[in-house]
C-alpha cells in the first residue's frame, strides 16, 4: 500500500502546573507539550502464506515513511524546531521497519512460532527524534513479557516514575525485538506455552534519556532477555492469552551484573512481587 502523501498534527491542551513542576527538575520533559505537524508518505508491503493449517507459515510486513524532507530543503533546515509550516514546527525525519514470523507445525500438533522485528529511525535538521507517535516501544504482553510497557529502556536508561507519569511515550528511535515460543496443546479448548523474549530500543541522541538510552556500538550489551510459561484458552470467538514473564537479563543494572538467572528466588514474596509480570491478553503475542 502505497500513500504518497498524508498529514498529521499534534498539539499540546491541557498542560497541568505538576507537570511544569517536574519539568523545573527535568527540563528533557517539555518535549512533550510542543505543536508538530508530520507531512510526508509511506510505504507498505505484506505477505502471509494465508494457510493457517500449512505446516510452515511465514508472515513478512515492511514499512517505509518519510516526512519533512521536501519541506526541510526548501526552508534549508538545518537545527531542530528552527523551521515552520503554517506556524509549527515539522518533522523530519525516515523511518524503516521490518516483522517477519515463522511458525511450524509439528505432526504432535505442537508449534514453533518465531518473530523477529527491527525497527530504524532516523531524525535529521528539523528533528532531535522521531515525533512521540512515531517512537518504538518495547515491554508489555505481546513484546518482552517480563518488563511491562514504559518500565524498559531505552538503552540501559531505567524509567523513573516522573517519566512514566508525564512522558507520553517511553520510545526510542530504533527497535530490536526476537520472540521464540513452543506451542503446546494440553486438552479440549487449553494449550500451553513456553517462551523466550529479547530486545531493547534506543534513542539516536542524548535530548531525552541522556547517554544512556542513546545507541552505541555494544548495543547488544543493553539487550533485555525474559522468559516464562503461558495458558491459553481457544473460547472460539476470541483465543484469551495469559503469561507469567521471568527477567533473566536487565539492561538497567550495571555492567558485569545485568544477568539475573542466578538470581531467580521463586519462594521469596519479595523477589516474586519486584520480578514476576502476568499479562492477560487477547490472541497471540505474534
Amino acid at each position: 500500500m502505497l500513500a504518497p502523501l498524508s498529514f498529521t498534527y499534534l498539539k499540546a491542551s491541557n498542560v497541568t502546573d505538576s507537570f511544569y513542576a517536574a519539568a523545573a527538575y527535568n527540563p528533557a520533559l517539555l518535549s512533550n507539550v510542543y505543536n508538530e505537524a508530520i507531512i510526508g508518505s509511506y510505504y507498505t508491503f505484506n505477505y502471509n502464506t494465508l494457510n493457517p493449517l500449512a505446516k510452515n507459515q511465514w508472515f513478512f510486513n515492511v514499512n517505509f515513511e518519510a516526512a519533512g524532507n521536501s519541506i526541510g530543503f526548501l526552508s534549508n533546515a538545518k537545527l531542530p524546531r528552527s523551521k515552520n509550516i503554517l506556524s509549527t514546527p515539522f518533522a523530519q525525519y525516515v523511518k524503516g521497519d521490518i516483522d517477519v514470523r515463522y511458525t511450524k507445525t509439528y505432526k504432535n500438533k505442537w508449534q514453533w512460532a518465531s518473530r523477529l522485528q527491527i525497527g530504524i529511525g532516523f531524525p535529521y535538521n528539523n528533528s532531535a527524534f522521531l515525533p512521540f507517535s512515531k517512537q518504538y516501544i518495547i515491554g508489555g504482553s505481546s513484546s518482552i513479557r517480563a518488563f511491562s510497557v514504559r518500565s524498559l529502556g531505552p538503552g540501559s536508561y531505567l524509567p523513573t516514575a516522573k517519566d512514566q507519569a508525564f512522558f507520553q511515550t517511553i520510545g526510542g528511535d530504533y527497535k530490536l525485538l526476537v520472540n521464540s515460543e513452543i506451542r503446546i496443546p494440553l486438552a479440549g479448548r487449553f494449550s500451553a506455552a513456553v517462551f523466550t523474549d529479547v530486545g531493547n530500543i534506543w534513542t539516536k541522541d542524548s535530548v531525552l534519556f541522556g547517554r544512556a538510552g542513546q545507541l552505541k556500538k555494544n548495543f547488544l550489551n543493553e539487550l533485555a532477555v525474559a522468559s516464562g510459561i503461558g495458558l491459553r484458552i481457544d473460547a472460539s470467538i476470541i483465543l484469551l492469552r495469559f503469561d507469567l514473564g521471568i527477567p533473566l537479563r536487565k539492561p538497567f543494572l550495571p555492567e558485569g551484573e545485568r544477568l539475573v538467572i542466578n538470581k531467580i528466588a521463586l519462594g521469596d514474596g519479595q523477589w516474586r512481587r519486584e520480578n514476576l509480570v502476568f499479562n492477560i491478553a487477547i490472541g497471540y503475542p505474534f
